[in-house]
C-alpha cells in the first residue's frame, strides 16, 4: 500500500527533497510552525529516552512510560508512528543504517500492539536532518519516504519537518533547527525538546551503533514494562588505544557525520563509549551474561533500577 498525504494516495516518491516540498508545500508551513516552538526541557519522570539506532513503542495503558523522547539528531531523523485509534506510539532514531528493516519492525510493532485492529490508521511524523554539505540528510529523508511508500500497510504522513525545512544558517554554516523531540503517549503531542537525563547504560548503548551493527534495536519490553538493552556484540574498533587518547577535535572531526553541528557534549559521550569498548571488548562474555539482556525498571522519580538477571 502506498503513502498518503492529505488523503491523497501517492503514486511515487520524488528523488529530491526539494521536489517533494514543491509538491506538498503545506509540509513547509507546518514544519516552520514546529521549528518556531520553544524547546521544552523534558524531565525524567515517565520518560523513555530513545538513543541513536534504537526504537521503542508504548501503549496508553503503560503504567510507567508517559513520554518518548530523543535528541542529538543532526543528519539523523526521528520518526514517530502513532495509531489514531489505539494511541500506540512508536519512536525511532534513524541514522541511515538498517533503515528499511528498522521502519518495518516499528510498523509491525505498532500493528501488533494495536491488536491488528482494522479501525483507524497509522500516522507518521518525520523530524530531523538539515542541508548538510554531504547531502546525507536528504538521502535519508528520501530513503525513509520510499520505505513507507513500499510498505504493505497504509501510511499517513502528517509531519515532514526534515532537511530543507529543519534548517537555519548561522555564520555561513547550515544547522538543524530541531535536534530533539518528545511525544506524549496520551495525546500524541510532539514538541521540540532537549533531554539531559537519558537513562541507563549510555556508553553501552552508544557502542551498539559503532561499526559492525547495521540494524536498529528495540529497547522496550511492553509486557513487563522494562527497558531492555541487548544482548549484542560489536566489532573490534581499529586503533582503539590511539582513539581514546586523541584530542577532542579529532574525535569530533572523524567520528561525526556533521562535526560543526554536534552539541557540546558530543565528544565526551563518544569518548565514554570508546573507553567502554576498550574495557569491554567482548560484551557477550562480560556484559550480557548467559545471553540475557540488561533489564531496567523506571522509578517514580525517573531513575532506572537494574533488575537482577
Amino acid at each position: 500500500m502506498p503513502l498518503y498525504v492529505q488523503g491523497k494516495k501517492l503514486t511515487q516518491i520524488q528523488d529530491s527533497v526539494t521536489d517533494f516540498f514543491e509538491e506538498f508545500p503545506h509540509f513547509k508551513e507546518n514544519g516552520k510552525e514546529l521549528c518556531s516552538q520553544t524547546k521544552k526541557v523534558i524531565q525524567p519522570q515517565g520518560l523513555l529516552y530513545v538513543d541513536q539506532r534504537e526504537y521503542a513503542a508504548v501503549t496508553p495503558n503503560d503504567t510507567c512510560i508517559k513520554t518518548l523522547g530523543s535528541d542529538d539528531a543532526t543528519t539523523c531523523h526521528i520518526v514517530v508512528m502513532r495509531h489514531s485509534v489505539t494511541k500506540v506510539t512508536c519512536l525511532g532514531h534513524l541514522d541511515g543504517s538498517g533503515t528499511e528493516a528498522g521502519l518495518r519492525e516499528m510498523m509491525d510493532l505498532v500493528i501488533r500492539l494495536s491488536d491488528h485492529t482494522t479501525e483507524g490508521r497509522v500516522e507518521v511524523h518525520m523530524i530531523g536532518g538539515f542541508k548538510d554539505s554531504r547531502n546525507l540528510s536528504a538521502q535519508l529523508s528520501i530513503e525513509i519516504l520510499k520505505t513507507f511508500h513500499e510498505m504493505n500497510e497504509d501510511v499517513y504522513l502528517e509531519t515532514a519537518c526534515i532537511t530543507d525545512v529543519n534548517n537555519v544558517t548561522k555564520d555561513a554554516l547550515e544547522f538543524p533547527v530541531i535536534y530533539g523531540i518528545a511525544v506524549t503517549i496520551e495525546n500524541g503531542n510532539i514538541t521540540p525538546a532537549t533531554i539531559s537525563e537519558r537513562g541507563p547504560d549510555q556508553p553501552l548503548r552508544g557502542a551498539f551503533h559503532t561499526p559492525g551493527n547495521e540494524k536498529m534495536l528495540n529497547i522496550y519490553d511492553n509486557e513487563n514494562e522494562q527497558l531492555t538493552i541487548g544482548p549484542f556484540d560489536y566489532d573490534p574498533f581499529e586503533n582503539l588505544d590511539l582513539w581514546v587518547r586523541l584530542p577532542d577535535h579529532y574525535i569530533r572531526q572523524y567520528l561525526s557525520t556533521s562535526p560543526e553541528q554536534e552539541p557540546e557534549h558530543f565528544v565526551a559521550n563518544v569518548r565514554r563509549t570508546l573507553c567502554f569498548i576498550h574495557d569491554n571488548p567482548k560484551p557477550l562474555e562480560t556484559i550480557f551474561k548467559d545471553g540475557k539482556p540488561r533489564r531496567f525498571k523506571i522509578q517514580e522519580d525517573g531513575a532506572w533500577t537494574l533488575l537482577e538477571v
